[in-house]
């Protein structure tokens, strides 16, 4: 048995930082399964990193509405759509799956007064902006655990 990851995607409906791309998860979850992410309008090297490199079909995807601070549900990479761009280089979206949404959505920054593990995840520490967050297993549980997620999701059965 093997672990699944866990990425933490943040999105921003109201007043992003210049050059962020304006997005809200309650739209996705209203659809349930659709292209949420792109090479060409994530900007942070990380994620960026991330979306081409580490991200892979069947991981979770935690989403949280920053400008809600809130968690909004929880996704899975559903599969890749890489392409050639207008100027020639490859371009790699990912589409996701809903598989949860929270409600309410839980109010992870709230939580972290009252679960002192919270403030360990760094993905909700503060730091340089970023669009995706990688998480350690320990990360994930307590995440998971908060939003009232089973952790077992975490385990992919023997191949």
């Amino acid at each position: 048995m093997t672990t699944v990851p866990l990425w933490v995607y943040k999105c921003n409906a109201r007043n992003p930082p210049p050059g962020v791309v304006v997005a809200d998860w309650e739209q996705f979850f209203r659809e349930g399964r659709r292209e949420w992410g792109s090479t060409q309008a994530i900007r942070s090297a990380v994620s960026l990193r991330v979306l081409r490199e580490e991200m892979a079909e069947g991981d979770l995807v935690l989403a949280i509405q920053t400008d809600r601070r809130a968690a909004m549900g929880l996704c899975r990479v559903a599969e890749f759509d890489d392409y050639r761009g207008a100027d020639g280089r490859w371009e790699r979206d990912v589409i996701l799956e809903s598989l949860r949404r929270f409600h309410p959505p839980v109010r992870l920054y709230e939580l972290k007064k009252a679960q002192r593990a919270l403030t360990q995840v760094k993905a909700l520490q503060q730091g340089p902006v970023q669009t995706l967050y990688a998480t350690t297993p320990r990360e994930a549980r307590i995440l998971l655990e908060a939003c009232g997620v089973e952790p077992g999701m975490l385990i992919r059965g023997r191949s």
